[in-house]
């Protein structure tokens, strides 16, 4: 895996969050995604300031790494295979 473009999708994701205080509704359903994680979308948008491309490349490999990955086929009879059948 490559290095991760972390200073730029950072500043791209704070720009997304502080546009989001422009619009009302868009800053209500903001509050209603994130109260009840415990977080404010004003705290949450500061966050992204203090990630680093070291955290967030580690954070990337823990998340997909291959042990947490999983494959299900749906064949055309309607049965499902997973990769633990075969």
């Amino acid at each position: 895996m490559g290095t991760f473009p972390c200073a730029r999708l950072c500043r791209a994701q704070y720009a997304e969050d502080v546009a989001t205080f422009d619009d009302e509704e868009e800053l209500v359903d903001a509050f209603c995604d994130s109260i009840p994680e415990g977080m404010d979308p004003f705290t949450e948008a500061s966050i992204f300031g203090t990630l680093s491309a070291t955290y967030v490349n580690t954070v990337l490999r823990e998340l997909f790494s291959p042990e947490r990955l999983d494959l299900t086929v749906i064949r055309p009879d309607h049965t499902i295979e997973t990769e633990e059948d075969e």
